[in-house]
Parts: structure tokens; sequence; C-alpha cells
């Protein structure tokens, strides 16, 4: 379980975002206009300079739960996030769809 107190800290930032479009890959496309739709909604909406994925990090959590943070009982839930780790992961998977 990946809650809104870990997904709100998963931001990307604009420069992180350019790195991304710059990926030229058969996903890139559709991600560039995630990607600008949910930075201008956050921009306008609580002046963030960046988007934020929640469904991405609860996917990157699925493949690789060391890029979150938390407690391990009887269920993996997400405190937070590396964030480095999960922003480099969404730019490798951009290049694996080339």
């Amino acid at each position: 379980m990946v809650p809104l107190d870990a997904t709100n800290n998963s931001v990307v930032y604009e420069n992180e975002i350019k790195e991304i479009y710059s990926i030229n890959s058969r996903i890139s496309d559709a991600v560039k206009e995630l990607l600008e739709f949910n930075a201008d909604f956050r921009k306008k909406s609580e002046g963030l300079d960046g988007a934020i994925i929640h469904d991405a990090l609860a996917v990157a959590a699925v493949i690789d739960m060391k890029k979150t943070t938390g407690n391990k009982p009887n269920v993996e839930v997400a405190l937070g996030l590396d964030r480095k780790r999960f922003i480099e992961m969404l730019k490798e998977m951009m290049k694996a769809y080339n």
C-alpha cells in the first residue's frame, strides 16, 4: 500500500520533467502529456514547480519496494520514498520503451 502521505512527496520537478522530455521512446509522448497536464495543474492550484504522479510511485513500489521507506509488519506500507531512485526509475522506464 502506498498512501498519499508517500505519493505526495513523489514530485517530479521541472528540471527532471525536461530530462524525461528528452527521452525519445514510444511511451515518452504519452508521459510528456501527463506530466505537462499535471505540472500545469499543480502550478495553478498549489504553486508547485513540478508534477505529482501518484500511481507511478505505487507501481514503482511494486517493482522495487526499496524506493519507499516504512515499516514491514504483515503488509508493506510505504510511508515515504527515495525520490532520487524513483526519478531515475521513471527515466529508465522511458528509455526501455525505445
